[in-house]
């Protein structure tokens, strides 16, 4: 028996927004658990299967590749719903919604064929317009992660470091170098002073 579940993938996330469920993965406090359920029991409705229990910050969460398939072609289909013409505040929640399921769908995704796959199957709707900004964002973060690393390897950070022992060593010299021609004016200055 599927009481809660919904027809469709707008409606779930419509009282998803009503309800103000917490749509955010990593939630230290209830791990998402409601809005969890909520998905589950969809998916459960949309495959046929009996409905599974899921227990935010304590149960499994993941994903068979069957329920990642099913989750995904729904997300295509997704539209901006009834609740976003009555109620244009809840976008906010849809979005974090939206953004949470095209996260679960990445995340339990064969990982060698999941951006091609996903780009194929979301296309150009809603979600897939979404899951492009969110990939473009991943890949800057990888990027900006990328130089990070490669500025603060060990050979780098030693070559970074004996560069500056060389120029501190070679203003030493510079400094000695002046102080000498200093004293040596100074020494000149008072042989002639002495004559």
């Amino acid at each position: 028996m599927h009481l809660n579940a919904f027809e469709n993938l707008d409606d779930l996330l419509d009282a998803a927004a009503l309800e103000n469920l917490c749509c955010d993965r990593g939630c230290t406090t209830c791990g998402a658990g409601f809005f969890r359920q909520k998905v589950s029991d969809f998916l459960a409705f949309k495959m046929r299967k009996p409905r599974v229990r899921v227990a935010g910050n304590f149960g499994d969460h993941e994903l068979t590749s069957d329920q990642v398939r099913v989750l995904a072609g729904e997300l295509a289909k997704v539209r901006d719903g009834v609740l976003w013409q009555v109620r244009p505040r809840v976008g906010y929640t849809r979005s974090k919604a939206i953004d949470f399921l095209i996260q679960e769908v990445w995340d339990f995704s064969p990982r060698d064929t999941r951006e091609e796959w996903m780009r194929s199957v979301l296309e150009s709707s809603k979600a897939g317009r979404r899951y492009e900004e969110m990939l473009a964002h991943y890949k800057a973060y990888l990027r900006r992660q990328a130089e990070y690393d490669s500025r603060n390897s060990p050979e780098i950070i030693a070559q970074r470091k004996a560069e500056k022992a060389r120029l501190r060593e070679q203003r030493l010299q510079d400094r000695a170098v002046r102080k000498a021609e200093i004293d040596r004016l100074w020494r000149l200055k008072q042989a002639q002073s002495q004559c």
